[in-house]
């Protein structure tokens, strides 16, 4: 018989605790836009409650005595992240229960809509078009040059460039789509660099006519034995 006694103070000691906590929320999980608003009430399903409050980045209440149920109210969400949690006090003891809330946006940028570029050809080209969102946008371009659309993970296309006009970003996610575009043209080429190169012209046509002046003959003919000569005067002849 104290075999047995004994034997069932050892199975209740080792039953756990519950870990239920009396709370229930309603709803049981938000979903809701940057800048909109929350309202969830949490009740307690125990009696034997001292107090109960809302702990929250926004919205929170701090410990309440002598309510049994409580609201949690957000009149504008401003921030990405918020975890509410709703607590109770019992008899020695205080259990919590969380609040999932999921923050969505439609993606917007983070620079000017439209911009205008000029590159010289061949340097390098970085066109931002990076967006904030909830859920995170994904990305396409259109290139002036073909008629493909470009999908990409990144914000950022980075290229040579080579091919002046329109290039088109869209920005997407569940809540909407946004495009930006980029219009390339080419830079005109330095004043310093068009005067070289019209001096090496220059240069050219100089050091051809030298050369015709001394190495051409009156009768159009090439000769490095170029004789002075005046028209209408004899040549000299061998003998």
């Amino acid at each position: 018989m104290i075999v047995i006694i004994f034997s069932c103070l050892i199975l209740y000691a080792a039953k756990p605790a519950s870990t239920s906590c009396p709370l229930e929320i309603t709803p049981n999980f938000v979903l809701v836009p940057f800048g909109g608003s929350i309202s969830a009430v949490c009740k307690s399903l125990s009696s034997q409650l001292k107090g109960m409050g809302w702990e929250s980045s926004f919205g929170g209440t701090g410990l309440v005595k002598g309510v049994s149920n409580l609201t949690l109210k957000i009149d504008s969400l401003q921030s990405w992240h918020v975890s509410p949690i709703c607590f109770v006090n019992l008899n020695g003891s205080q259990c919590t229960k969380d609040l999932p809330v999921t923050v969505y946006n439609a993606p917007t940028f983070s620079q000017p809509t439209n911009e205008t570029l000029t590159l010289q050809v061949g340097s390098q080209m970085s066109l931002d078009c990076s967006a904030s969102g909830n859920p995170l946008p994904e990305y396409s371009w259109k290139m002036p040059y073909t008629s493909k659309v470009l999908t990409e993970t990144q914000s950022v296309f980075n290229s040579s460039f080579k091919h002046p006009g329109p290039y088109e970003c869209t920005a997407a996610n569940s809540q909407g789509t946004i495009t930006k575009r980029f219009t390339i043209t080419q830079a005109p080429r330095p004043r310093r660099t068009l005067a070289l190169m019209l001096g090496l012209f220059v240069g050219l046509a100089v050091m051809l006519c030298i050369l015709g002046y001394f190495f051409v003959t009156p009768q159009g003919t090439f000769s490095s034995k170029k004789q002075s000569y005046t028209p209408g005067s004899a040549t000299s002849a061998p003998v």
